[in-house]
């Protein structure tokens, strides 16, 4: 049946509180709204889903109805998001939230899940885009303010301007210089102001000044379709002014492609560190292997509004890499994609 309101009940809530879920589930829900958002009793949440994503709903659902949070939760679909009408009232219930949640798979349509961070009011927002049960029974349940201290003290590290020398599979050698008016931006799942984070947290970024060199991403490169490559070891990226210039390899020809037509789509609009320590070995997935210790460059976006930068692009590539070393004017910050001591403390598991 079509729904023609999102106020007149909370049908979805009473839904999703009866849908069975995996109880492993539970510690990573609660630690998205408790350490994560920083919600306590009585606060208001709103949990927006699909179906593909329902189990975790429906843990976060429970688990902040038995904190004593206000809790309201609606599905919704493709035909939903391309319905104006519909899709307004529903970002203007989101809106008068005190927190809200999107929980969904990468098929959600872009411009709805935008949309969620852009809603309005003075809310703290958690996107949970492409999460999955395996990840809330790993990084989702990260101790986010020991990744958020981590964070700080790498920013502190990173004061610009500065240069980073980075080491890695066999050929990977960059030089990447981060300026003085760009931020480095700490996305640690910690989050207590109007905003919004990414779960699982987990990442320090900035947009690079320079970038120089080759890159071998032996630890993956996402292309938008969802395909990944890259992992064998064979691709080879190489740079100049901040851009790639080419690429060899096997499967140099299916990356070039998703970069053609696209303005700023060969520029590396990110550089980041992946701050959960939670996070031990990649799984393939990319939103928690981004956040594994380790640094990678992302092709395209700058997410100029958090870092300064001065363009913008439609879409981005993320390139890993596995165990890298990184440097910063000589002195160690990542060995072998382990943390130098002195960075490392607090627990790692909530």
């Amino acid at each position: 049946m079509r729904r023609d309101s999102f106020t007149a009940d909370h049908e979805d809530r009473r839904l999703l509180l009866t849908t069975p879920f995996d109880e492993r589930l539970r510690a990573g829900a609660r630690n998205v709204i408790t350490h994560g958002l920083g919600l306590s009793a009585g606060d208001d949440l709103v949990v927006v889903t699909e179906h593909a994503t329902e189990a975790i709903a429906a843990a976060l659902v429970t688990e902040a109805a038995d904190f004593g949070l206000r809790v309201s939760a609606f599905r919704v679909d493709a035909t939903l998001c391309n319905d104006e009408g519909l899709a307004s009232r529903l970002f203007a219930t989101v809106a008068r939230a005190g927190a809200s949640l999107l929980v969904s798979s990468v098929d959600l349509p872009a411009s709805f899940r935008r949309r969620m961070i852009d809603a309005g009011g003075s809310r703290r927002h958690g996107h949970m885009v492409g999460v999955t049960e395996e990840m809330m029974r790993q990084s989702v349940r990260a101790d986010f303010n020991a990744v958020h201290e981590l964070g700080e003290r790498l920013r502190k590290r990173l004061t610009a301007p500065c240069r980073l020398e980075v080491r890695g599979a066999p050929g990977t050698h960059l030089e990447i210089g981060c300026g003085r008016q760009l931020h480095w931006h700490n996305q640690s799942g910690v989050l207590r102001e109007p905003g919004w984070t990414n779960f699982p947290g987990g990442e320090i970024f900035t947009s690079p000044a320079s970038v120089e060199g080759t890159l071998v991403p032996d630890g993956g490169v996402w292309l938008p379709d969802g395909t990944c490559i890259g992992r064998t070891g064979k691709l080879r990226l190489h740079f100049a002014a901040s851009r790639l210039s080419h690429a060899e390899g096997p499967e140099a020809e299916l990356l070039m492609d998703a970069l053609r037509g696209v303005t700023n789509a060969r520029r590396v609009g990110q550089v980041a560190f992946g701050t959960n320590i939670s996070v031990l070995t990649p799984i393939g997935a990319l939103l928690q292997d981004l956040k594994m210790p380790g640094l990678h460059l992302t092709l395209g976006d700058s997410c100029a509004a958090l870092t300064g930068a001065d363009f913008g692009c439609t879409q981005e590539i993320p390139l890993l890499m596995r165990r890298p070393d990184v440097r910063i004017e000589g002195e160690p910050l990542l060995m072998r994609g382990r943390f130098a001591r002195d960075l490392l403390t607090g627990s790692t598991f909530a």
